[in-house]
């Protein structure tokens, strides 16, 4: 795994931990005792099993439909999900102490773990309002950074992501991998 790679997986266990003592915290010191309760319940999903078997072994795949993202059905239960989630989150004391804190606190910006490649420094950073960290190299420990890779100039809106890189030995080339829109499939990339 490349420092790249690890310092992402970590930064989201960080921010998890994070939420859990902020929402804790912002919880404990607000008087409003409301207790929140919901009418409804979380939609159903539809039980459709799908079986294949991959590498010998049967695999059975109950909610395959589902990753039809552009199916009808899909759509309305994606929405219902989301209303059942807004009735059950929106009522939640604290909510908006919570929502400025996390927007003061984003505005500080990252900065990933340095990464060596030949004579160079790779590394990434994100400045508090950047949508996607950039990817810098400078040449040895007091050289001038230089921006290697912005996905933020990949799109208007700022949805494509820096998924993944890694430097060769020498630091010639970098491969790295990005994703339209919250999508899975990266696309690759050599410099």
């Amino acid at each position: 795994m490349s420092g790249g790679v690890r310092l992402a997986a970590m930064s989201g266990i960080i921010v998890a931990i994070f939420v859990v003592f902020l929402v804790a915290h912002v919880a404990a010191g607000d008087n409003t005792s409301s207790a929140v309760t919901t009418t409804s319940s979380p939609p159903k999903a539809r039980v459709d099993s799908v079986q294949e078997v991959l590498h010998g072994r049967k695999i059975t795949d109950r909610y395959r439909w589902l990753e039809d993202t552009e199916s009808p059905e899909t759509k309305a239960f994606v929405r219902d999900q989301l209303a059942y989630t807004r009735s059950v989150l929106d009522p939640l004391p604290g909510r908006e102490k919570i929502h400025q804190r996390l927007a003061e606190l984003l505005t500080i910006g990252t900065i990933g773990t340095p990464q060596l490649g030949g004579k160079y420094i790779f590394y990434i950073r994100r400045e508090g309002t950047q949508n996607q960290p950039v990817l810098y190299v400078r040449e040895g420990v007091h050289g001038k950074d230089r921006v290697l890779m912005d996905v933020n100039q990949m799109s208007a809106d700022g949805t494509v992501a820096l998924d993944w890189w890694f430097a060769s030995e020498d630091g010639k080339y970098v491969v790295y991998g990005t994703s339209p829109s919250g999508s899975e499939e990266s696309t690759m990339r050599i410099i």
